[in-house]
């Protein structure tokens, strides 16, 4: 006699489906299928210039229609992290 859990409950997996199903129409609706941004004129003051502000940025600069966006940060150098991985290589 097989156990209950060797036996997948086909209601959890209808479920499953489901939310994986609305996971990704949201994600495509995120990505830019709107016709067009929100039009304004604010000035948005983004503090820290890390990889969580940068993404704001970029996304609030995809859905505002004019808006003025300024990232605030201590550092007048910016080093991009991914590029690291080059040094180690002798690039």
């Amino acid at each position: 006699m097989p156990s209950s859990r060797s036996v997948a409950n086909p209601g959890r997996r209808r479920l499953l489906k489901f939310a994986a199903l609305a996971g990704a129409s949201g994600v495509l609706a995120s990505h830019g299928l709107q016709a067009r941004g929100l039009k304004t004129s604010a000035h948005i003051v983004i503090i820290g210039a890390g990889a969580g502000g940068m993404a704001m940025a970029n996304r609030l600069s995809r859905s505002l229609d004019g808006a003025r966006i300024s990232l605030v940060d201590e550092r007048e150098i910016h080093h991009y992290q991914p590029g690291w991985t080059l040094v180690a290589s002798g690039v």
